[in-house]
């Protein structure tokens, strides 16, 4: 399995020490992706809207701690989340 990553606080000779490829970008890694998992912390908005996820491959997984870090202003990604819009209502 080859593992991608873009993360622009993580040097890539970093991510090279861990067998891991880096990404020159978001889109980048997005494009390469089966799978992505997206870690982060709260605070600067979305990392994932409409735009990123049209540029993943068709049948591409998202996996995310937290919805706020897949949701874009449209809304995008109870889907993509696995949230439940009811879930999502209510803080669950």
């Amino acid at each position: 399995m080859t593992v991608f990553a873009f993360d622009p606080y993580v040097t890539a000779e970093s991510m090279k020490s861990l067998d891991v490829r880096p990404a020159g970008t978001l889109d980048e890694a997005l494009a390469l992706a089966d799978y992505v998992s997206v870690h982060m912390p709260g605070g600067k908005g979305p990392v994932l809207g409409a735009a990123e996820l049209s540029n993943m491959k068709p049948g591409a997984i998202v996996v995310t701690e937290g919805v706020q870090s897949v949701r874009d202003g449209g809304g995008v990604s109870v889907a993509a989340s696995g949230a439940s819009p009811a879930a999502e209502a209510d803080g669950s």
